[in-house]
């Protein structure tokens, strides 16, 4: 399946795999280290990927400007991975929603790391607190077009 896209379509901009509850990382690295022009990555719902590919994300340096890994098994370890490759610059979206091993500290990170994000989603985070609220207050305020988020 994604094996093939890889090799096959490798000036793919715009992947959606929400919900494919087959996915998994083997599949979507292959997709990041093939697909170097890949801008939009929707993995929401895909609970086999895990900080793997957020780890290739940022080690084949990819130039993501927009991610869903909501509903995924990723950690904080990812997301550190993923930032500190190039789409730290390029991302203007995140949506991190219902990550149960998420902390606040993913939160701080991409709020100090990711200069353009304009659309940055987190709900049902159950391990986020008060500290991530305080992380958005300083990002720049002219960038940001829509926040949501829950705290606990």
């Amino acid at each position: 399946g994604l094996t093939c896209i890889a090799y096959k379509c490798k000036y793919i901009q715009f992947l959606d795999l929400c919900d494919c509850q087959n996915v998994c990382d083997y599949g979507v690295i292959n997709i990041i280290r093939s697909c170097k022009f890949l801008k939009f990555l929707d993995l929401g719902g895909c609970m086999l990927v895990t900080d793997k590919t957020l780890q290739s994300i940022g080690s084949e340096g990819i130039q993501l400007h927009s991610v869903s890994l909501s509903k995924t098994n990723i950690t904080d370890d990812g997301v550190y991975s993923m930032l500190k490759g190039p789409c730290s610059r390029t991302l203007t979206e995140i949506h991190l929603n219902n990550n149960n091993d998420l902390t606040d500290d993913s939160i701080v990170f991409i709020a100090t790391s990711c200069p353009n994000l304009r659309v940055f989603s987190f709900h049902n985070c159950p391990n986020l607190t008060e500290r991530s609220r305080q992380a958005l207050q300083s990002m720049s305020p002219e960038n940001l077009k829509n926040i949501t988020f829950t705290v606990y």
